[in-house]
């Protein structure tokens, strides 16, 4: 019966539950194309939204004061403090602390200021309240004025203690306020935002104020902290220095030791009569020296028979006397007198003899003197020796003195570096003290000041409106998007080829648009497309009749089509009559026949009365060619439904339908059956075991993608040649481009190549 192979759908329809690739999400593009008017509406909407919500944010304003911070001392020993990083975040929290934010709010008096006192602020109802009031209420003398009802609103709300107050309005100053210090360097920058641009500035600079202020007084506060305690400490010291000298002094009258810082006057003494007893000893030893050494010249002059000394007259003492010398060189003058006189007198004369007298008593002289040096020699040593023991028992008495005296020296010498350390720390603290009258600023702690004063600022921080406005834009376009794409994913029929082919495995052999009341000006569809051959409606009719025939290209002509679709109101019955009108106008011989024995459409689209008809012929009780009839303003025959029994699927699965079927194939060139949906009846199953090839009815947008799916899957299993699918009711405007330029022209080619795809599956 039929040239078509049985339906092969996809994998996903036979499946009838796995998703196909058509139920994917559209590409945006696409997606917007098809929901223009809601992406549209969406967007004004959004951005209209937008754009009122950043012209009402409220202004912000951001003022900023600088401290700088620098080295000081840490006391007053003068060394000096080095800031890191952490001693300035410490400063920066301190800045930043609450209980410098409470006393700036009280300065500022920001208790009284709605934006820092929530109490202060209306909620929203009562705003929606007081408007309705005034604008609305209060004009119609319904309700007074808002002032009452202000009055009456603040009578009746119990307000918070001053304490809590306190704390939201710091709460809110601490929000607004930013402390930061820099990166690499010793500056710490205060930044308040507020709606009011002076009072921005205003909190910055006494938030620094108050924090440089505080520095200040606790600076103040330590020197003074300092002078009672140096002041104090300085009386003591001195106090106990005065102690001090007056035990050392009493000591020193007691003792008898009146030096200051060395040893006593015995040790004095001691050691002097030590230096001069070694002087003794030494003194002692030359003159035994002598002394011997004088004896043993008088023991060698002895031993010569020499009675002048003999020996004695060359010791060293006797050469050395002022006398002895004189003698002897009055006894070589003599000496050398004598010689010229012996050689001049003989010796017997008196003037030799004379002289020889004259010598013989110098001689005599010289050894007397001789000899007194040499007792005086004697007398020397025992000199030095009486000398010399006198000296040892002065050092004697004077050690023992120096002994007795050791302790006392010891308790002395304690005495005296007690008052000495007393002394210097009596000074050092004073130094100190007067230091510190002269620099107050020696407290621990890093030093502060403003170096640049918050002024207020010109432009607003925030909203900066001209970029807000744009991002409100953008905003818009994307959630307007998002509400297209939504839609586009929430909607459960096709709405485009592209999505039926993929979905069902099918060509889509036509797109027929939808059509408007306007469009159809009271008409029927097939009525339009005779009587508009160039209306889009009729064009795709055309392109449909032009995809059934490339369908069944090389194979026996398409001879008794059916009409079908997965639920009713899909357009089936305006399809299978406008494609019969067409064909017949195109010089196919056509008959039409009205399956629908449960619901007819034939008739009233042909505005004819069906008292008779198939189910009449079925039943026997009518022939073929009396229930047929001539429609002449188509050009077709038709057989209308009839009056249905109690079971039209026994009529249409009788063999006299398929007797029909076979009679009428080769009376006319084209048999279009309109036919029951699938899904509520099985009528359409069993004519399609009947026909050559069976048209499926896609109604864009409304019919379910399972409807369709199960449909197709019912008429596989029922052994049905379907040629292809027609989406009927579809929205051009709501296409892209390439698609929309397709369902005039390239339908049947996507139809021909699908069918051959088909085919070639098939074998």
């Amino acid at each position: 019966m039929s040239a078509l192979a049985p339906l092969q759908p996809n994998p996903a329809a036979r499946a009838g539950m796995a998703p196909s690739p058509a139920d994917a999400p559209m590409p945006l593009r696409r997606g917007l194309s098809r929901n223009k008017p809601l992406f549209a509406i969406s967007f004004l909407a959004l951005a209209g939204l937008g754009l009122a919500i950043v012209a009402g944010l409220p202004e912000r304003y951001r003022a900023t004061a600088q401290l700088v911070f620098q080295d000081r001392s840490s006391g007053f020993g003068g060394s000096a403090l080095l800031l890191d990083r952490g001693a300035i975040e410490t400063e920066a929290a301190i800045v930043a602390s609450r209980d410098l934010a409470l006393r700036a709010v009280e300065s500022l008096r920001l208790i009284d200021d709605p934006a820092f006192n929530p109490a202060l602020q209306p909620s929203a109802s009562f705003a929606f309240g007081a408007w309705l009031r005034d604008h609305v209420l209060a004009p119609l003398g319904v309700a007074p004025s808002s002032g009452s009802g202000r009055a009456s609103q603040g009578s009746a709300v119990i307000a918070p203690p001053p304490a809590v107050l306190a704390e939201r309005a710091v709460d809110a100053y601490l929000d607004r306020l930013s402390v930061s210090p820099a990166d690499n360097a010793r500056i710490v920058a205060v930044d308040f935002t507020a709606a009011d641009p002076d009072l921005a500035a205003a909190a910055a600079n006494r938030t620094a104020g108050l924090y440089v202020e505080d520095r200040v007084a606790q600076r103040a506060a330590a020197a003074r902290r300092a002078d009672e305690w140096l002041g104090g400490r300085l009386e003591r010291l001195r106090e106990e220095a005065a102690a001090a000298q007056q035990r050392l002094d009493a000591y020193r009258r007691e003792t008898g030791m009146l030096e200051i810082g060395g040893g006593s006057i015995y040790r004095d003494q001691l050691t002097q009569v030590n230096a001069q007893l070694v002087a003794a000893r030494g003194s002692r030893t030359e003159a035994e020296a002598r002394a011997a050494q004088a004896r043993r010249l008088i023991g060698q002059g002895s031993n010569t028979g020499t009675n002048t000394g003999g020996g004695l007259e060359t010791a060293a003492a006797v050469l050395n006397a002022d006398l002895v010398r004189e003698l002897r060189l009055q006894e070589a003058a003599l000496q050398r007198r004598i010689a010229e006189l012996r050689v001049e007198y003989r010796d017997d004369h008196p003037r030799l003899q004379e002289a020889l007298s004259e010598s013989e008593g110098l001689r005599r002289t010289i050894a007397g003197e001789v000899e007194k040096i040499g007792i005086g020699l004697a007398n020397e040593v025992e000199v030095a020796r009486a000398r010399e023991r006198a000296l040892q028992q002065e050092v004697d008495r004077l050690q023992v003195l120096v002994d007795d005296r050791n302790d006392a020296l010891l308790s002395l010498r304690a005495l005296e570096g007690d008052l000495r350390s007393r002394t210097q720390l009596y000074e050092v603290m004073l130094a100190r003290f007067n230091e510190a009258k002269l620099q107050d600023e020696r407290l621990v702690g890093p030093e502060a000041r403003v170096i640049s004063a918050a002024v207020p600022p010109a432009e607003p921080l925030f909203p900066g409106k001209a970029v807000l406005a744009v991002l409100a834009v953008l905003v818009a376009a994307v959630l307007a998007a998002g509400i297209a794409m939504l839609r586009e994913r929430l909607r459960k029929g096709y709405g485009s080829v592209r999505q039926v082919e993929r979905s069902t495995g099918l060509p889509v052999l036509g797109a027929l648009p939808a059509l408007s009341r306007a469009s159809l000006r009271g008409m029927q569809p097939h009525e339009l497309a005779l009587d508009d051959p160039a209306a889009a409606y009729a064009e795709a009719v055309r392109g449909l009749r032009t995809g059934l025939l490339l369908a069944a290209a090389g194979d026996r002509p398409v001879r008794t089509l059916l009409v079908t679709s997965s639920i009713a109101g899909e357009g089936k019955t305006a399809t299978a009559v406008s494609l019969a009108a067409l064909a017949a106008k195109a010089g196919r011989k056509v008959l039409l026949i009205d399956a629908d024995l449960r619901d007819p459409g034939i008739g009233p689209a042909l505005y004819f009365p069906h008292e008779r008809g198939l189910a009449t012929y079925l039943a026997g009780a009518a022939s073929a060619e009396a229930v047929t009839e001539f429609h002449l303003a188509c050009g077709i025959y038709f057989i209308p439904a009839g009056p249905a029994g109690d079971d039209p699927s026994a009529l249409l699965s009788a063999p006299a339908m398929q007797t029909l079927l076979q009679q009428k194939a080769g009376e006319f060139d084209l048999v279009v059956i309109d036919s029951p949906p699938v899904l509520p009846v099985s009528d359409a199953l069993i004519l399609s075991r009947l026909v050559d090839a069976t048209l499926y009815v896609v109604a864009a947008e409304s019919v379910r993608r399972d409807a369709v799916r199960a449909g197709l899957q019912a008429l596989r299993q029922a052994g049905a040649a379907v040629a292809g699918t027609v989406l009927t009711r579809l929205d051009p405007r709501r296409q892209p481009p390439e698609d929309a330029a397709r369902y005039a022209y390239a339908a049947p080619a996507s139809g021909q190549t699908a069918i051959e795809e088909r085919r070639r599956i098939a074998g």
